[in-house]
């Protein structure tokens, strides 16, 4: 796309009033960019226009715009052939979706996801703690928004649920197969038998699986039977034209998405970062966290902690890297906005967003990301709790047993703050440990390797590097012999 003038490609399209505005500001801050009434001026207006931008784009797909979301940029206003320069960087990666294994997304995908009800709302409340004050409409509005959300999930499920039982047929075909072929029953080779006996209990591990499916099919249709029958008995209190307005009240939803994005991208710049929303060549970073380099450094640590995105509910097994939005931020640091999806707790995904202009290590910023989604998710596990029980009760204790030795005056070093204690510890974990370098004191090396297990490759790389891990690789190799007996 070629650089064209700024008002004619995004601002025109928004509101035609804003043009003589957005020239003035421009001309300012080019003539002097340090005067920080100019520059917050020019923030604000930036704002003003990315949020209607952000619900404009539902009704109207556009190059210009879509490009301003993504990338909080405007066709080399301030960036002159730089960004052009990275946009025609492999980019057939940065604008197709990644499908189902990293649901990595832009900011103008995440609102079309929203709108779909692939992601629900990141505003959404849970109805059965609605006050009673709230409006008939309104109470449609939620209802009908949830309702889109129940439907993709059930979608999942039932996927799920379709998949399981293509396993088992391929695995009873296979038991099959070699029962029939043989000759002699009596004569069944005995790598056969053992083969057969690992499918059936492959096929006996699938079925309470599938109840439990089953089950939640069950209870998400009579959900969404529910809430329908919920909005029949409140349409009596509105109007035709209020009922119309509730169909047509897809730009609120996004008005509302909007206020929860604009906070995820303040979380991402932290408390002392640069705010400044425009991309500009002063504060373009040599590596952009863009999609490719998110798939790239989410593998790489997944490689390391395979249990990262692993949970179980109500039997349902589940291993999906959560919904990621790349935030068009000079960010610090990746946050993790919702571990376990209130509405899909069996196979939904969390959310997470990322920095797409990071201002420090992208791979530290990931580390860390993926660390709060951890934290987070085994936190909402064990519930009330989870400062006596889990990993987290553990490690709650040993931060305790810290702050007690720093009272008594001895040298600890370590950060007084829990959450960021374990994440500080977990980046050393990632980055050093899982390579045989000792950043870890001997009682949180152990606590680390066995509630946050590395890969058996990973523990036959560094089991050579030291005693201590020696010591624990030979450990876990006795209690698994011990095991099978």
């Amino acid at each position: 796309m070629e650089n064209k003038d700024v008002v004619k490609d995004v601002i025109s399209k928004i509101d035609e009033s804003l043009v003589e505005q957005i020239r003035e500001l421009r001309k300012a801050f080019l003539e002097n960019s340090q005067d920080s009434e100019i520059k917050n001026s020019l923030s604000s207006f930036h704002n003003k226009v990315y949020r209607d931008a952000f619900v404009s784009l539902s009704q109207q797909k556009d190059e210009a715009l879509t490009q301003f979301l993504r990338y909080s940029y405007i066709n080399g206003f301030l960036t002159g052939d730089n960004f052009q320069r990275y946009l025609e960087f492999d980019d057939e990666v940065k604008t197709t979706l990644t499908g189902e294994d990293y649901p990595i997304v832009y900011v103008d995908e995440w609102l079309d996801m929203v709108n779909s009800g692939e992601i629900a709302s990141s505003a959404t409340e849970d109805l059965s703690k609605l006050k009673k004050k709230t409006s008939p409409s309104q109470m449609i509005k939620d209802l009908i928004q949830k309702q889109k959300t129940e439907k993709k999930n059930l979608e999942k499920i039932v996927l799920l649920r379709q998949k399981y039982i293509s396993n088992i047929h391929s695995q009873w075909k296979n038991v099959l197969k070699t029962i029939i072929t043989s000759d002699d029953l009596k004569g069944i080779e005995f790598t056969d038998k053992l083969q057969n006996d690992g499918e059936i209990n492959r096929i006996l591990e699938y079925l309470p699986k599938l109840s439990a499916l089953s089950a939640r099919i069950t209870g998400i249709i009579n959900e969404i039977k529910a809430s329908q029958a919920s909005i029949e008995n409140l349409k009596g209190n509105v109007s035709e034209e209020e009922m119309q307005a509730i169909q047509n009240s897809e730009n609120e939803l996004l008005a509302e998405e909007f206020k929860s994005v604009k906070q995820m991208f303040k979380m991402c710049v932290g408390r002392q970062g640069n705010d400044f929303p425009l991309l500009c060549d002063a504060l373009f970073p040599f590596r952009v966290l863009d999609r490719a380099r998110a798939i790239e450094l989410i593998e790489k640590i997944r490689a390391i902690d395979p249990e990262i995105f692993k949970r179980k509910f109500l039997g349902i097994d589940s291993d999906n890297p959560p919904y990621t939005l790349l935030a068009p931020v000079y960010g610090k640091l990746g946050v993790c906005w919702e571990a376990i999806p209130k509405i899909n707790r069996e196979t939904g995904r969390g959310k997470l967003i990322l920095p797409l202009y990071p201002a420090t290590d992208d791979e530290t910023i990931m580390i860390r990301a993926l660390g709060d989604f951890r934290w987070n998710k085994m936190k909402e596990i064990t519930g009330f709790r989870w400062m006596s029980e889990g990993f987290t009760g553990m490690y709650y204790q040993y931060h305790e047993g810290l702050k007690a030795d720093k009272r008594k005056g001895k040298k600890v070093k370590f950060n007084t703050d829990l959450k960021e204690s374990f994440l500080d510890n977990y980046v050393l974990c990632i980055k050093f440990e899982s390579q045989g370098v000792q950043k870890l004191d001997k009682e949180l090396r152990k606590f680390f390797w066995m509630h946050i297990p590395f890969s058996e490759e990973i523990k036959e790389l560094v089991k050579d590097r030291g005693q201590q891990f020696r010591h624990l690789y030979d450990n876990d190799k006795r209690k698994a012999m011990s095991d099978g007996y």
